[in-house]
C-alpha cells in the first residue's frame, strides 16, 4: 500500500523545504578561490557570498546579542511609564 502525501510533488521543483531555503539564504552562495593555472598547487577552498538581507539580519542579531541588557531594561521602563500614565 502506497502512502499518499497529498498535493503535486512537482509544485516545488528545485525549492526544497523551508528549512533548506532559509539555510541557503543564510549561508549564501559558495564561491571557490581561483587557482593559478601555471601553479602546481590546487586549492579547494572558497568563501560564501551572502545575500545583502542575510548580512543585515546577522548585523541586527549581533547588535541585539551585544546590547540585550539595556534594550530589555529600556523596554521595561517604557512599559512601566505607559502603565502609570494609562492608570490615571
Amino acid at each position: 500500500m502506497e502512502r499518499k502525501t497529498g498535493g503535486d510533488k512537482r509544485a516545488g521543483i528545485g525549492r526544497g523545504s523551508i528549512r533548506d531555503r532559509l539555510r541557503n539564504w543564510w549561508l549564501g552562495e559558495f564561491v571557490p578561490h581561483q587557482n593559478d593555472p601555471g601553479s602546481g598547487a590546487v586549492f579547494f577552498t572558497g568563501n560564501y557570498r551572502r545575500h545583502w538581507s542575510a548580512r543585515w539580519a546577522e548585523a541586527a542579531l549581533q547588535y541585539l546579542r551585544d546590547n540585550h541588557r539595556w534594550i530589555i531594561g529600556t523596554l521595561v521602563a517604557i512599559a512601566g511609564v505607559l502603565v502609570v500614565l494609562g492608570s490615571r
